[in-house]
């Protein structure tokens, strides 16, 4: 039996990109990746060293946006990260108005 998903509105991933879209963002919050303090229904978990920043309505099921963040990740190297964060944000939502999952 196929799974199938009943279309209710956007994702939590999508609600977490357009939540961190329109949050202001500075270098700083790059150091500790902390919720922005002017967004709403985000909350941030920490598991092993990694920090996964989600909609309150995430669970097992939803769909994730992975950056690497590491010493070989997007962020590593000379420059500001804001402007990189931004660009992997525009790229992900016109992709998410296609997602069906939760």
């Amino acid at each position: 039996m196929v799974k199938q998903h009943e279309f209710q509105g956007p994702c939590s991933r999508q609600r977490t990109i357009e939540a961190l879209d329109a949050a202001l963002i500075d270098e700083e919050w790059f150091d500790g990746f902390l919720i922005p303090a002017n967004s709403e229904g985000l909350r941030r978990v920490v598991l092993d060293d990694v920090v996964y920043i989600m909609s309150n309505s995430a669970d097992t099921d939803s769909c994730l946006l992975v950056v690497n963040i590491g010493q070989n990740g997007v962020f590593a190297g000379p420059g500001r990260k804001q402007p990189r964060f931004e660009r992997i944000l525009r790229v992900a939502l016109p992709d998410l108005s296609h997602s069906d999952g939760p």
